[in-house]
């Protein structure tokens, strides 16, 4: 996949493309919906198949008191619009200059002008230009006059409600991680390399990799049966917890890590831990010989939940 992140870049290999638009932030089944609507018509046309789609969060700058923390990193974004089978990639810089352009203007000077887009979808709710003041009506009856077809793609919905990167924050915020990889079509991760932490885990009887977390959302502290990668290998079973570790005074927020059937170094290897499950809240605990008996409970269940999920 190309990846540009100015559209003076993109060169022949993304000329006259079937275009998606979208914020893409989670990449959920809402987005896969439309990025292979739009994989499909373009293979049909012979044509690039395209997404283009914002650097940062437009609210970052309209709104900053009010941004939503992300669902993906921009290396996670990237990597499953890849995954979707899509050509050309486009992140527009969303500066004030570009926040100030009218929904006529971005789609003469971006779509038609700048890109030659041949054919643009956007999901059935989409606004775009300044003060959120074109809708899907405009793009279908514009296209005609500046050179491009236009298609609206209906939301995906779960459980009778459309699937929307809000709705995916709420559910993740709530700690409901079964609910959140339905609505994504994957379980929610997070990626972080490993650090030196204290060694509780081992002096309590599970070893822990201890993650540095990243900067999106989390979902509410506690315990969680969860799979995780080893620099992209196989995941694995695990029960992680991710909080302050309360029983000794509160810390850092962390996630640390203790897999079921691994044992080794992973200090400065990057793991991912795609969560399952909320197990339990985080407790502070009497002494950590208390703390040591609930973790091997903790353990045991996981064993029970990994042995029935084979």
């Amino acid at each position: 996949m190309i990846v540009v992140r100015d559209v003076r870049d993109l060169g022949p290999a993304c000329a006259r493309p079937v275009v998606a638009l979208g914020k893409f932030d989670g990449v959920h089944r809402g987005h896969a919906k439309l990025l292979a609507a739009v994989v499909r018509l373009a293979r049909r046309e012979g044509a690039p198949a395209m997404a283009l789609t914002f650097d940062v969060h437009p609210d970052s700058l309209l709104r900053p008191h009010q941004v939503p923390p992300v669902l993906t990193t921009i290396e996670e974004k990237t990597a499953a619009i890849e995954a979707a089978g899509i050509d050309c990639l486009l992140y527009l810089e969303f500066t004030p200059v570009f926040a100030r352009l009218t929904a006529w203007e971005f789609a003469r000077d971006f779509l038609a002008g700048r890109v030659g887009s041949r054919l643009v979808l956007a999901g059935e709710n989409f606004r775009f230009g300044r003060n959120r003041g074109g809708d899907t009506q405009m793009l279908r009856r514009w296209g005609g006059k500046l050179g491009f077809g236009f298609r609206a793609v209906p939301q995906a919905t779960v459980a009778g409600e459309p699937v929307s990167s809000t709705r995916v924050r709420r559910v993740v915020g709530a700690g409901e991680m079964r609910l959140a990889a339905a609505l994504i079509g994957r379980p929610y991760s997070i990626q972080g390399e490993v650090d030196h932490g204290v060694s509780r885990g081992r002096e309590l009887g599970a070893p822990t990799a201890n993650l540095r977390l990243p900067g999106k959302l989390l979902p509410p502290d506690g315990v969680y049966l969860a799979r995780a990668a080893i620099e992209g290998g196989e995941p694995l079973p695990a029960v992680v917890n991710l909080g302050t570790s309360p029983t000794f005074g509160p810390g850092e927020r962390r996630l640390e890590v203790h897999f079921l059937n691994f044992a080794g170094d992973l200090y400065g290897r990057r793991v991912r831990v795609f969560f399952e499950r909320y197990l339990r809240h985080e407790t502070r605990f009497p002494n950590p010989q208390a703390l040591a008996r609930q973790i091997r409970l903790d353990i045991a269940r996981a064993e029970r939940h990994f042995r029935g999920s084979r």
